[in-house]
Parts: C-alpha cells; sequence; structure tokens
C-alpha cells in the first residue's frame, strides 16, 4: 500500500482499489473507475441492492431486512461521481499484492463459514 496525494490519484487507471486517508484513519474501501476533468468516479466496496434507485428504495430495503425478509441481490456495479474536489484529499493505493491477500482472505472465509471452497 502506498498513500498518494489527488493529483497522482486521479492520473492512476481506472480498477485501482483504495480508501480515502486522512492521517491514521481509512475511509470504506472503493475501486476507482474513470477519471473526469477534476472527478472521478468512484464504486464502493459496500454494495447497493439490486432495483434501488433512490435513497427512500435503500431505506425501504433495510427495513424489510431487519423485519426478517430475504434481501434483494447485491449490486456491485454501482459507480457514482465524487465530486468533493477536496485537493488535500490523500488516498491510500492497494498494490496489486495488497488485493491478491484480500481476495486470497475472502476466499479463506468462504472457506471457514462452509459457504464455498478455496480455490
Amino acid at each position: 500500500m502506498r498513500i498518494v496525494d489527488r493529483a497522482t490519484f486521479l492520473a492512476m487507471p481506472a480498477g485501482t482499489v483504495f480508501a480515502k486517508y486522512e492521517p491514521h484513519f481509512f475511509a470504506p474501501l472503493s475501486i476507482k473507475a474513470a477519471t473526469e476533468g477534476p472527478d472521478f468516479y468512484v464504486q464502493d466496496l459496500i454494495p447497493e441492492f439490486v432495483g434501488n434507485e433512490s435513497e427512500a428504495d435503500w431505506t425501504e430495503t433495510l427495513d424489510a431486512i431487519e423485519d426478517g425478509e430475504v434481501a434483494p441481490p447485491l449490486d456491485y456495479e454501482v459507480i457514482a461521481l465524487d465530486d468533493l474536489r477536496d485537493a488535500e484529499q490523500l488516498f491510500a493505493v492497494f498494490e496489486p499484492r495488497d488485493v491478491e491477500g484480500l481476495i486470497g482472505r475472502l476466499q479463506q472465509a468462504l472457506a471457514d463459514s462452509g459457504a464455498g471452497k478455496r480455490r
């Protein structure tokens, strides 16, 4: 992992795995999509639910899950514009070996839980 400034981050390719960083604090893990001028698109790894189009839908879905209903499928393809444009924002960028380690750990979690097979 390395910590980079905003200008360096904006020059990185789509697919870069990162977390916004403030000294001693990491925001949630995300994937960078395209850079567009001073902005970039981002895909958070806390997914949306398939079919949710608004914050009201999100709230309704979570209320239903809390009431014991089966959750709709998760949508890992939602991309949103991050247009905060904070020139001082730092980013913790995950190197390929870090991403491979995360994938391995998630596969192990599946195997440990009995929900999947280790590849």
